[in-house]
């Protein structure tokens, strides 16, 4: 019965020094430290420039998360909720489907794009942002003959917010995560 509960001791006082080890571990190299952000928020504010009203709006083509220490880039790989709307009262958006944001924005079919019509996106990265990573916004307006509308980006370490704005831009956009 005593070496069972030395056992039990012992297994127990492994496990509890080598979770503090593991955080420690992850705070040193910068896993835990700084934001512990992995949600994308995108918000149509284009109908409010000037009493123009977006039609259909804000067209995404993906959202991606540049890491310079690793020379990586991860992309939006969920998308948790959104509002799409159809823009101008009377216009169809006919580009609603917000799996064509997931994944890397220059493979497949790059003409397939999601239109915010006035509304938003919350999307999820695969990674935590740190401060000094590069948050790209790829709205194809301004790349094409279509006109590059204006949004938000907020970032959130919950998929509910709050919410911190980052920047605002129209046609692609890359903010530093402070």
């Amino acid at each position: 019965m005593k070496k069972t509960m030395v056992r039990t001791k012992t297994i127990v006082t492994i496990v509890l020094v080598s979770a503090v080890v593991f955080t420690a571990a992850f705070g040193m190299f910068g896993i835990i430290k700084g934001k512990n952000t992995s949600y994308v928020r995108i918000v149509d504010v284009s109908k409010l420039q000037d009493g123009d009203s977006p039609s259909p709006g804000v067209d995404l083509r993906g959202v991606e998360l540049y890491r310079p220490s690793r020379k990586k880039s991860y992309y939006a790989r969920t998308v948790i909720s959104g509002r799409i709307k159809n823009g101008n009262e009377g216009n169809n958006n006919n580009y609603k489907n917000t799996d064509s944001i997931l994944g890397d924005p220059n493979e497949g079919d790059t003409s397939d794009h999601l239109s915010l019509g006035g509304g938003e996106i919350v999307v999820s990265l695969p990674r935590i942002m740190r401060s000094g990573d590069e948050l790209t916004v790829h709205e194809v307006g301004g790349n094409n003959s279509a006109r590059a509308d204006l949004f938000e980006i907020y970032i959130s370490s919950s998929s509910n917010g709050p919410w911190e704005l980052v920047g605002t831009g129209s046609g692609p956009t890359t903010v530093t995560i402070q």
